[in-house]
């Protein structure tokens, strides 16, 4: 457990300081969704839901509020993938290029 939260806080340093933890929790799960729907890119999911949790973690929220939001962040963000594939699959690049190339790798959300 006390690894986990020395995990945790190393992670939370990282987070870029321009993002809003919600922000941040709602880039997660289009990234999430990105990477399970679109040919080429290439996220680490655990990694991404870790980064998620965290943002969770800062935000307050208890771990069945977090399970919610990712639910409804999940479904939104597949309803805006089926509704236009071509849109959904070139807002990823964007929003990680809004999280910055730093800090996307210190999460650790790019796959190696």
């Amino acid at each position: 457990m006390r690894a986990a939260l020395i995990a945790c806080s190393l992670l939370l340093s990282a987070l870029p300081a321009r993002a809003t933890d919600q922000q941040l929790f709602e880039w997660m799960a289009l990234l999430y969704v990105s990477n399970e729907e679109c040919l080429g890119q290439g996220y680490d999911a655990a990694r991404v839901q870790l980064v998620a949790q965290i943002a969770a973690i800062k935000l307050g929220w208890s771990d069945d509020k977090a399970a919610d939001e990712w639910a409804k962040a999940y479904q939104a963000n597949h309803a805006r993938f089926v509704e236009d594939e071509e849109l959904f699959c070139a807002m990823a690049p964007t929003y990680l290029a809004a999280i910055g190339p730093a800090a996307a790798k210190d999460l650790g959300i790019l796959k190696k």
